[in-house]
This record gives structure tokens, sequence and C-alpha cells, in this order.
């Protein structure tokens, strides 16, 4: 289970992800590309599990849209 969640990147672009889990330690998981943050949804859902809370984001201008959403700016930074 997660939930979703934005903010700010450098330079105030929109960036979206989802959070997983909760716990007193965080991580953090950035995708590779091609592709975006479910890359790691199996994963961040092992961590919750576990005890973590975990953050993965689509970095800027991904958009695989839907529940996904949508960050903004352009991917080629």
């Amino acid at each position: 289970m997660s939930d979703p969640v934005r903010f700010r990147g450098a330079g105030g672009v929109r960036l979206e992800g989802r959070v997983f889990g909760s716990g007193d330690v965080g991580v953090v998981l950035g995708h590779m590309r091609p592709g975006d943050q479910s890359q790691w949804f199996g994963f961040a859902a092992l961590l919750a599990d576990r005890g973590y809370a975990v953050l993965t984001y689509d970095r800027r201008g991904v958009c695989p849209g839907g529940d996904l959403g949508c960050s903004d700016g352009n991917a080629e930074r």
C-alpha cells in the first residue's frame, strides 16, 4: 500500500511520487532511464514490510500518468 505525494525539486519543479510504509528510517528510490518509479514498487513494498519509510518518485519530465502521476520539467536535466 502506498500514498501519492507531491514535492518541489531544485528550481521549484513539481515532482510526484509515492510513499510506502512508515518508520524512523527513510529510503529514497530513484528510477533509471528509461522507466518510471514503478520499477521500484516491489522493492519499496519489501522495505516497507521491514519497517522502513520509502519514497519512490518520477524524475523531471517523466509522466507515466494515472496513479503514477506526472513530474514536471525537462527530462534532459
